[in-house]
């Protein structure tokens, strides 16, 4: 399992989530279902970090079941994160 945040950042409803969960809550685009952004407005943006998030977001979607082994991907843009 992965720590990505801050308990300052986030209210009591998303403290109650699992890692995956709150993963998944960060990202998803509000009213779009399965449409997720990943370091829109990010601080850092080193290869390293970029890399990191577009793991963890893999990682939460296969553990929470959204994703599995045949499934397809749409990735839209092509910076570090997505080349990943």
């Amino acid at each position: 399992a992965f720590r990505l945040f801050s308990s300052h950042f986030l209210d009591d409803s998303a403290m109650s989530r699992s890692n995956e969960e709150l993963v998944l809550w960060m990202c998803e685009i509000p009213h779009m279902s399965g449409v997720f952004a990943l370091g829109s407005f990010a601080n850092r943006v080193t290869f390293c970090s970029q890399q990191s998030r577009a793991f963890n977001l893999v990682q939460a979607l296969f553990l929470t079941s959204r994703l599995g082994k045949g499934s397809r991907v749409a990735i839209v843009g092509g910076g570090l994160a997505g080349l990943t």
